[in-house]
C-alpha cells in the first residue's frame, strides 16, 4: 500500500482495511462490522476512478449490495484462498463473487500458473482481462544476503503456516531420514497454525528434537535475519500455492530452495540453477535433493546462491508496483 501512496502522490487514495489479527471472536466480529460499514459509507457516498479490492471473499457482501444501485470500476486482486476454497462458507462467497468478476475492469493474479486457474474458473473471460503481478514483489533492500561464516553442517529452514497440506510433516520426515543416514544437518521451523501440537509431537516421535529448532511466528521485517541463518529453504507445500512469495524472499537473501514441483513454485525454482524441485509429498525425493546440495562443490553452491538472488531480482517490488500502477492508469 505504501508503494501505491508514493506512486499516486498527485491523486487521492482511501484505504479501507482490517488492522491487526484478532484471536478473540468478539474483537474479530467488531472489526469486520466496522470494515463493512466503512466499505458501504465510502463506496456509496464517495466517487473513485478505481475501487481496488484485495480479496474477493471477505469483501463481496457489501460490494455486491452496492453494485445493485451504483456502478463501480472494480479491480480485483484474486488470491489462492479466494479460488481454491477449503470451507463451505468461502465457497459460497466465491460463487456470489463470480458475476462481479466477469464485470470487473481487471483481475490481478500473482502468477502465470494462477492466471490459468482463474481463466478455467471463469470460462469466456478474456485473457487480457487478467494481469499477472506477483503480490507486491519483494523489497530487495530489506531481503538481501548477509550470510554468517560457513558451518560444518547444513541448515534447512521452513517458514510457513503449520497447517494441513503445507508439508511440515514431509520436512520433518526428511530430516529424520537425513539423521539416520548420518548427514550433518540442522533445521529451523518458523510459523504458527492449527497443526502446531501435531508438529511438535512428530518432532519428538521422529527423534529429531536435537536437530530441529521451532522458533514460532516471526515478524515480516525480521525474516531476512532468519533467512540468512539458512543454507537451504525448504518449501514442501502440497497445496495449490498461487505464488508462495516467502520462497522468493528467501531467494532474495541468496538462499537456494528445494521446493515441491507443484502449483506456482516451478515458476521461480529452476531445477539445478537456484535450487531443486522434488515430487510433492515424497520424503525420499526431498531427502535425495538435500543430499545433492550437500555433495555440491563449494563453487557450485556459491553459484546457486548467486542465481537465487539474480532470479529474485525480477520480483523487485519497485518494478512490480510501477508496472501495476501503469496498468491501472491505462484502465482509467
Amino acid at each position: 500500500m505504501d508503494s501505491f501512496l508514493e506512486l499516486n502522490h498527485s491523486g487521492k487514495t482511501q484505504l479501507i482495511c482490517i488492522k491487526g489479527r484478532s484471536y478473540n471472536t468478539y474483537n474479530k466480529v467488531r472489526k469486520y462490522l466496522w470494515f463493512y460499514l466503512q466499505i458501504l459509507y465510502y463506496l456509496i457516498f464517495k466517487s473513485y476512478d478505481i475501487v481496488y479490492v484485495q480479496t474477493i471473499t471477505t469483501t463481496i457482501l457489501p460490494i455486491k449490495l452496492i453494485s445493485y444501485f451504483k456502478s463501480l470500476n472494480i479491480i480485483y486482486n484474486v488470491h489462492g484462498a479466494d479460488v481454491i476454497t477449503m470451507k463451505k462458507i468461502t465457497e459460497r462467497l466465491r460463487q456470489i463473487a463470480v458475476p462481479l468478476l466477469y464485470k470487473s475492469k481487471l483481475i490481478i493474479v500473482p502468477s502465470e500458473y494462477f492466471k490459468e486457474i482463474v481463466l478455467k474458473m471463469l470460462p469466456g473471460l478474456s485473457d487480457c482481462q487478467v494481469f499477472v503481478s506477483p503480490s507486491g514483489g519483494v523489497d530487495l533492500e530489506l531481503f538481501k544476503p548477509s550470510r554468517e561464516n560457513s558451518r560444518d553442517y547444513l541448515t534447512l529452514g521452513y517458514v510457513s503456516r503449520i497447517d494441513y497440506g503445507k508439508g511440515w510433516d514431509t520436512y520433518i520426515c526428511a530430516m529424520s531420514l537425513l539423521k539416520k543416514e548420518g548427514y550433518s544437518v540442522r533445521g529451523i521451523i518458523a510459523g504458527r497454525g492449527s497443526d502446531q501440537t501435531a508438529m511438535i509431537k512428530m518432532i519428538k516421535d521422529k527423534d529429531v528434537e536435537d536437530l530441529i529448532e521451532y522458533v514460532g511466528p516471526i515478524p515480516h521485517e525480521e525474516l531476512p535475519l532468519l533467512f540468512n541463518k539458512f543454507d537451504v529453504f525448504v518449501f514442501p507445500s502440497r497445496r495449490n500455492e498461487s505464488l508462495g512469495l516467502v520462497g522468493v524472499e528467501a531467494l532474495a537473501c541468496g538462499v537456494p530452495i528445494i521446493g515441491s514441483n507443484y502449483a506456482a513454485l516451478p515458476g521461480y525454482i529452476i531445477d539445478g540453477i537456484n535450487g531443486y524441485l522434488f515430487e510433492s509429498g515424497n520424503v525420499v525425493d526431498l531427502y535425495t535433493k538435500v543430499k545433492k546440495i550437500i555433495l555440491l562443490p563449494y563453487e557450485k553452491k556459491l553459484l546457486m546462491s548467486e542465481n537465487a538472488r539474480r532470479i529474485a531480482s525480477t520480483y523487485d517490488t519497485k518494478v512490480v508496483m510501477k508496472d501495476l500502477y501503469e496498468k491501472l492508469n491505462l484502465i482509467i
